[in-house]
């Protein structure tokens, strides 16, 4: 059964070279063979990523960090089994993994607080917070992102809506 197992795709956008499917049977992670990672790190290609997250969560910090790890890179998207599409690639700033951590700590204690009081479930957190950093990495510049949310995504964002509106106006 490869429910939950993660896969990735990709191409050069410059090329049309398509990367072959890639996956290890981890739920969580797809770990880079040697070429893609040769490819990854050479500045002359624009590879964009595709992979799933079966738990239709946004992108995880290491998508994220991606971005800025890898000058092959020009983005990585990451498609829910509920529908739902997540993109992102590096922005107008540079964002080094201190500045990462800013942004998850700025949600993380946000989320903790509102489930501290009761106001918000940690399954409801888990879900929210991912999306939540990258808008937050967006508002400060640090990558451009996108999502296309599609059902439960939708319905926890659009509870959630109010919470994440507030913490990005407060940087």
């Amino acid at each position: 059964n490869r429910a939950g197992v993660e896969f990735l795709v990709g191409y050069n956008e410059k090329t049309g070279e398509a990367y072959d499917v890639i996956s290890d049977g981890l739920k969580n992670r797809v770990n880079f063979p040697p070429w893609l990672i040769e490819k990854l790190e050479d500045p002359a290609n624009q590879a964009i990523l595709h992979h799933n997250h079966p738990s239709s969560r946004s992108l995880s910090s290491d998508d994220l960090l991606m971005t800025v790890k890898f000058p092959g890179l020009k983005g990585v998207w990451a498609h829910g089994h509920n529908g739902s599409s997540y993109y992102a690639e590096a922005g107008q700033r540079i964002m080094p993994r201190q500045d990462y951590d800013a942004a998850d700590g700025a949600v993380r204690n946000v989320m903790q607080a509102l489930i501290n009081r009761r106001e918000m479930a940690i399954e409801d957190a888990q879900a929210t917070s991912a999306h939540a950093v990258a808008l937050l990495l967006e508002a400060r510049g640090f990558i451009t992102y996108k999502a296309d949310l599609q059902k439960s995504s939708m319905t926890g964002f659009n509870r959630d809506k109010g919470i994440i509106e507030g913490f990005l106006a407060n940087g």
